[in-house]
């Protein structure tokens, strides 16, 4: 009830993943989407009651326009956009593959402890986890970089994150991407998909096949795993 206002800050809604469970956006300035670009935009207002959405006014259009010309010409705005569609499907990529492998990291170590608890002596299986979870850990280090130089503040070699990274700030001016930042979403989308194709075996075969063999040896069960 009563007067309200909302601004919009002329940004697209950010296309990054959501994790089960979140409820709210984590804002910040990497959780926003690119900048919209000029052209006819419209706002409708309506209310939600009971999960019905009722329409209350609109759509009104309304113009955005550049305030001024810039001296330096950046990339067309159809570049710019086709440039944000290439960046957001590099970017889902690069999630599916951090959750797979934090998943997969997870259920190996869970393995190593079920398999401890199982009444049988160490063995084949205990080579085939930690062979696996090394495996995992070169993965993580092609995503996201050495987790133990970064403690120490020892410079990483590129990893798909970085180059990410330096392919966002593209977005950040109304002068667009340079040269630069496309040849980082380049690599990135190449190591992003070349990392995709490498753990797809071990989610989907390796570790399910493992999990069969704790299973026979009588190991505790670990959640997660369904009912069969």
């Amino acid at each position: 009830k009563g007067i309200n206002r909302i601004a919009w800050d002329l940004r697209h809604p950010s296309t990054r993943p959501i994790r089960p469970g979140q409820t709210e956006d984590a804002g910040g300035r990497w959780n926003t989407g690119p900048l919209a670009m000029p052209g006819t935009y419209t706002a409708t207002l309506s209310k939600q009651v009971d999960g019905v959405v009722t329409l209350l006014d609109g759509p009104k259009s309304f113009e955005v326009v550049p305030l001024w010309e810039s001296t330096l010409k950046g990339i067309s705005y159809e570049k710019y956009q086709a440039y944000t569609k290439t960046y957001n499907d590099v970017q889902t990529r690069s999630s599916m593959v951090s959750d797979v492998l934090n998943q997969s990291m997870d259920k190996v170590k869970a393995m190593q402890l079920a398999l401890t608890k199982a009444n049988v002596a160490p063995g084949a299986l205990t080579k085939k986890l930690h062979d696996v979870k090394q495996q995992l850990y070169e993965f993580e280090e092609k995503l996201e970089g050495n987790k133990s130089k970064d403690e120490i503040g020892e410079r990483n070699p590129p990893s798909i994150n970085s180059y990410l990274g330096t392919a966002r700030r593209g977005m950040s001016t109304t002068y667009g991407p340079t040269p630069m930042h496309q040849e980082n979403l380049e690599i990135a989308s190449t190591m992003a998909s070349q990392l995709m194709e490498e753990i797809k075996p071990i989610a989907n075969g390796t570790i399910p096949q493992l999990e069969k063999e704790l299973k026979n040896l009588g190991a505790p069960y670990i959640l997660g795993q369904g009912i069969e």
